[in-house]
């Protein structure tokens, strides 16, 4: 197996890891755009056909990397990591498998529901129509699809009911991520998430504007950890007697398993969350929005508990707060869910089945043993 991805950073452990499990890594440089660059692309996309996703990601280089990789190394399969690749033109001498995290179209669509400024609603609906009609030209472009729930494979089979496509869902892995023998501390939360990424921004304002005052006013000691590198001024506004924020951390475990209570205060997004999963796999209590643990199978008051506003937030929250055994419940649940669904072992084996199944119906290999897969790493 072979991975050509972006280098967005000097921390890529994931490709370290990669790497030492035999895996033959190339990274390129991803491309810098400054904000006068960005709201520049925007404007221009915004007086165009093509929508700034669909474009952002590429670069004349990487595609002539990605040329060079696919036609002189040769493959079995591209797996290509999100449609935000589909401005590249990946070569067909191969069967193509889009490994879809997100339904691009269906973020903007919550962004635009979301946003009160017209002008940026305006942008967000524009956008919206457009990556709808280009998200659904590259699913029809390539051999199968995999998506991260059933709810996904849904919207995807009722728009191309012919196409192959299967779940492959996240995963936890379940020896790194274990439930701690240590007590948590009381009444501390945490929120886990890159915080250069839109939705988790709009998640921790939300919950320190709407949920945690409310919290603070029961609970003194209540206290807010946000753990994710990328932060900006609107985020680090947010610091104060009960809400830190860490910034980038090498290792988000130490600070899950202290806190008694993984909030996931999502407003915006698709896809499933990692955070959740991880979550549930150290055993820890979650309060989510239903957002937040869309498409993973969770049953409010069994795996998570669910609110759906500010008050049901707070009330699940010092509901959990003020029972220790239903913090324990909530954990062991979590954990025995990601072990019989969603250990990475599991999303392993629906992703080989579908490689097998598009291998067997197709007949352009020419390659035998070796699959590429384009995108980010991680």
């Amino acid at each position: 197996m072979k991975v050509l991805a972006y280098r967005e950073g000097p921390d890529e452990t994931g490709a370290d890891e990669l790497v030492s499990a035999g895996v033959t890594v190339h990274l390129v440089d991803a491309p810098q755009y400054g904000i006068v660059h960005r709201r520049v692309s925007q404007l221009r996309s915004a007086m165009s056909e093509d929508s700034f996703q669909g474009k952002y990601l590429f670069s004349k280089f990487m595609q002539d990397v990605m040329r060079w990789y696919i036609d002189q190394e040769g493959c079995d399969i591209v797996q290509v990591e999100s449609s935000k690749m589909q401005s590249f033109n990946i070569s067909s001498r191969c069967p193509i498998i889009l490994d879809e995290h997100d339904i691009e179209y269906e973020i903007r669509d919550r962004l635009y529901q979301r946003e009160s400024v017209p002008v940026k609603k305006l942008y967000y609906w524009m956008e919206r129509l457009k990556l709808m009609r280009e998200e659904q030209r590259f699913w029809e472009r390539v051999d199968a699809c995999a998506l991260s729930s059933r709810r996904e494979q849904h919207i995807f089979r009722r728009r191309l009911p012919g196409k192959l496509s299967a779940v492959v869902p996240n995963g936890a892995d379940l020896q790194y991520l274990v439930p701690a023998i240590e007590t948590p501390t009381p009444r501390r939360m945490v929120f886990v998430g890159s915080m250069g990424y839109g939705p988790n921004v709009d998640a921790v304002e939300y919950f320190v504007h709407q949920i945690l005052p409310q919290i603070v006013r029961h609970h003194q000691d209540a206290h807010l950890t946000i753990v994710g590198g990328g932060a900006g001024p609107a985020v680090s506004r947010l610091v104060g007697p009960h809400v830190s924020v860490t910034g980038w951390v090498p290792d988000v475990r130490p600070y899950v398993r202290s806190a008694s209570v993984v909030v996931v205060p999502l407003r915006i997004g698709s896809g499933t969350r990692l955070k959740v999963l991880e979550a549930l796999a150290m055993g820890k209590a979650i309060v989510s929005t239903p957002l937040g643990s869309e498409g993973i199978d969770v049953r409010d008051g069994e795996h998570v508990l669910i609110a759906d506003d500010p008050r049901a937030f707070v009330q699940a929250t010092t509901r959990i707060f003020a029972d220790q055994t239903l913090m324990a419940a909530l954990g062991r649940n979590g954990r025995r869910l990601v072990e019989q669904q969603y250990s990475w072992d599991a999303a392993g084996r629906s992703l080989r089945a579908l490689y097998a199944e598009v291998l067997q119906s197709d007949r352009r290999r020419r390659h035998p043993g070796t699959s590429v897969r384009i995108g980010k790493v991680g």
